[in-house]
């Protein structure tokens, strides 16, 4: 998977723009309605963009999806009777 992240300048803030990895995955199952997968968020500053590109790079890089079945394989077990 090629993705790329753009970080740009406004006028009055900070731009982020990604392709997101789950929209396109669902663009590409069978009989599914597209949607444009590139998000584009505007923040007002940069320490206010920080948590969000970390959280794209992470999600972009798998780690995100590798926490998240992570935490749900400990919550099942948790919740077993």
């Amino acid at each position: 998977m090629d993705t790329n992240i753009n970080i740009r300048m406004a006028a009055n803030g900070v731009i982020l723009r990604y392709s997101d990895p789950e929209i396109e995955a669902k663009n590409r199952e069978e009989d599914s309605k597209y949607e444009d997968s590139d998000v584009e968020l505007v923040f007002k500053d940069a320490k206010e963009a920080m948590p969000e590109v970390q959280r794209v790079l992470q999600m972009l890089m798998g780690e995100d999806r590798a926490d998240e079945a992570e935490f749900n394989s400990a919550f099942e077990e948790a919740t077993d009777e």
